[in-house]
């Protein structure tokens, strides 16, 4: 198997290289890996709520079009240079400042109702501004809890993508 891997590696053009070590495959996205090469000024996180529940009961294939569409929205907001998967159901976005941010995003959840966010000067306090949009999302009826049927519809029309 590493023989193979080696040989693959090989033959790549450096711009498939790059792409196998920067991007992400489900979104296209670039991966953590691209991002802790970055020094942003600020960081914003969003985290898709609900994703177990989403791949439990309409199957990964959809919890997979929900990732994809969420990081085609933060992109079109924020630019492709700009957002990058974390991991799983996380994504950041680097930016130069930070007026008008949240309302950005508040507006983005018109559109995506199902993501939670939180923002920061680092990765650490934007992570623990995501927490506190959690929990206010989640008693305020926005967010369900872990594996539980989300407050929001889950439009099942991502399945024929």
């Amino acid at each position: 198997m590493k023989q193979h891997l080696k040989m693959s590696m090989v033959r790549m053009s450096e711009e498939e290289k790059y792409a196998a070590i920067y991007r992400d495959v489900l979104t296209g996205l670039h991966n953590r890996t691209a991002f802790e090469l970055e020094c942003p000024n600020y960081v914003l996180i969003a985290d898709l709520d609900s994703l177990k529940y989403i791949n439990d009961t309409h199957g990964h294939r959809v919890g997979d079009i929900y990732l994809q569409d969420l990081g085609e929205a933060l992109v079109e907001v924020f630019g492709d240079g700009q957002v990058f998967r974390l991991h799983g159901d996380e994504f950041a976005v680097i930016a130069h400042r930070k007026e008008g941010l949240e309302l950005t995003l508040i507006k983005l959840q018109l559109h995506i109702p199902g993501f939670s966010f939180g923002c920061g000067n680092t990765l650490d306090e934007a992570d623990a501004d995501l927490q506190v949009n959690k929990a206010y999302r989640l008693a305020w009826g926005y967010r369900a809890a872990r594996g539980v049927q989300p407050p929001w519809e889950i439009v099942t029309h991502f399945a024929t993508k």
